[in-house]
């Protein structure tokens, strides 16, 4: 669907299958020809590209990730998952706490949309926001 879209609003096709692979590689593995041009949508040179992409791809997954508390229960899982992902975008020393942060920010969004989410309080109780 996000290929479909963002090619009618004229967007460039590299950029787009760029930013599909960096969707769609969290859960599976890009042919082997496709690997080495996956950064190809991304502008610079090569390194500089390839940065972008895996970045593009670290934040993608964070949201992603976020998602999650909707429905998994395993705040290491989730917690481990997104320190992997901020391990290139911040310091060692702030990890936790960055990772602390977007699982708070990922459970207060639920909040305000009335979706159902897991206190990750070491229970399986999950939450159910007053509709308003």
């Amino acid at each position: 669907m996000f290929q479909i879209i963002a090619l009618e609003f004229g967007f460039n096709p590299k950029l787009v299958s760029s930013i599909f692979h960096c969707i769609s590689y969290t859960y599976t593995q890009p042919n082997p020809q496709d690997i080495s041009s996956l950064h190809e949508g991304f502008s610079g040179e090569q390194g500089l590209a390839r940065n972008k992409f895996n970045q593009v791809k670290r934040i993608l997954h964070l949201s992603h990730h976020g998602d999650l508390v909707r429905v998994y229960p395993d705040l290491k899982q989730l917690n481990d998952s997104n320190k992997e992902n901020l391990k290139s975008l911040i310091g060692s020393d702030k990890m936790d706490a960055a990772a602390d942060a977007a699982l708070n920010y990922a459970r207060a969004s639920c909040e305000l949309t009335g979706a159902p989410y897991y206190l990750h309080n070491n229970t399986v109780e999950r939450v159910l926001p007053p509709s308003t």
